[in-house]
């Protein structure tokens, strides 16, 4: 679940997303997002997402017009680096 918070209110919303890590591959399905806040004055939203690995942006969804439920089904695949100290 993911929480998000406005200026003054507190919004449930779910993320739903597939995660695999398979031979230093990060391998990611973005299905869908329910109940997200209406940012938009009709009362709905256009939503997107940004995936972001150590600060650095590496995927950024489609945007779904008007949809507070949008359905993505979008996949992408990270390198997944290991850092010894």
């Amino acid at each position: 679940m993911m929480f998000l918070s406005g200026m003054s209110d507190i919004v449930l919303c779910f993320l739903m997303f597939n995660v695999f890590l398979d031979m230093g591959n990060l391998n990611v399905t973005l299905v869908r997002a329910t109940n997200l806040p209406a940012a938009d004055r009709s009362g709905v939203s256009d939503p997107y997402f940004v995936f972001r690995a150590n600060g650095k942006e590496v995927f950024k969804s489609d945007v779904v017009k008007k949809e507070l439920n949008p359905v993505y089904n979008e996949s992408f695949v990270v390198p997944i680096v290991r850092v010894f100290f």
